[in-house]
């Protein structure tokens, strides 16, 4: 029979145990895992395979059939692609747990083989091949919600938070850059807006995807709208007779100028006609046209502290005609 521990050797166990733990932790982040084990799951990593295009295309078309990942986050093409890239494989061995509730999220999977299931308490969730899982893992850094088990021998691609992060982080910095070159071929924008605001307005861009035959827009609705395509064709069905603007439309045109500089419905109606359509809208509840209001005084404050600049210098080109914009400028300087 072991002896009881008086309460403050259980106090000094209870730091000894934790700090064995710290330890442990601290060396697993300096990089003490073994060559052979993924560094994210502790389960055994294959480098003696390469992504063939049928993996490829599995690991793409598992990413967009995920709803977190085609609903909230919205992957592009091209994010899509680089996230294929940045995936690598271990191997789970049958009857050993993938994770287990309550282990911290760091990473989504995907279902190269094998068969696993998910422990929900009070029912089970069979995963088979090219199914995704943990991608909660991707958005928040919160626990594990169920435990998943290999009930196979299994081989996962791996697709780590950190990775996922840096992906949607640098593409965000290039599609703000090509949001913003085209708003500027935007006449009335282009004539009215500082250029050192446009990556401030690309930020106000509402971006949405359209299925082949949805509408862009409708004559007589969508009042005060402008909307930029960035990728497909949609073609003019109904339109205004003295409306003589283009009958088709792609990556680069825009419609809707005069509905936002005067806040008026649309003059034409727009449908999708490729399979899909990516339209950047702006409306003018988010941006008015006019550089002398103070909505417009208020972007330029936000946007000079960002970049710490002076605001008078940005205020060169324009002229401040209305005197509470002045007293506003003068408050909040």
């Amino acid at each position: 029979m072991q002896p009881k521990l008086k309460k403050d050797d259980r106090v000094k166990a209870r730091k000894m145990i934790g700090s064995v733990s710290a330890a442990l932790q601290m060396a697993k982040r300096k990089g003490s895992t073994p060559p052979d084990q993924c560094a994210i799951t502790g389960h055994k990593k294959v480098f003696d395979y390469q992504k063939t295009e049928e993996d490829r295309h599995m690991i793409s078309k598992g990413l967009k059939n995920n709803k977190i990942l085609s609903e909230v986050v919205g992957l592009t093409e091209e994010q899509c692609d680089q996230v294929v890239n940045g995936t690598h494989l271990i191997e789970v061995p049958s009857g050993t747990n993938v994770f287990k509730k309550g282990d911290l999220g760091t990473a989504l999977f995907v279902v190269q083989e094998g068969l696993l299931k998910v422990d929900l308490v009070t029912f089970e969730v069979v995963l088979r091949i090219g199914d995704t899982f943990g991608e909660l893992a991707l958005l928040y850094d919160e626990p594990r919600t169920a435990t998943v088990e290999a009930t196979r021998d299994c081989r996962l691609w791996v697709l780590p938070r950190t990775t996922f992060k840096e992906i949607l982080q640098s593409t965000a910095v290039l599609k703000a850059k090509e949001h913003s070159m085209m708003l500027h071929q935007v006449p009335i924008i282009r004539d009215q807006v500082d250029l050192a605001l446009l990556s401030v307005l690309a930020g106000a861009l509402e971006e949405t995807v359209l299925e082949k035959e949805d509408f862009l827009c409708v004559r007589g609705e969508d009042e005060g709208i402008l909307f930029l395509i960035t990728s497909g064709f949609c073609s003019v069905t109904d339109a205004d007779p003295e409306d003589e603007g283009k009958k088709g439309l792609m990556k680069g045109d825009w419609i809707g100028e005069k509905q936002l500089s005067e806040n008026v419905p649309a003059t034409r109606t727009v449908v999708v006609q490729s399979e899909k359509a990516t339209v950047l809208s702006l409306d003018s509840y988010h941006f008015e046209l006019d550089p002398h209001s103070a909505s417009a005084l208020k972007i330029l404050i936000c946007y000079c502290c960002f970049t710490r600049t002076r605001v008078t210098d940005r205020l060169k080109p324009l002229s401040i005609r209305n005197s509470d914009d002045a007293r506003w400028m003068e408050t909040n300087r």
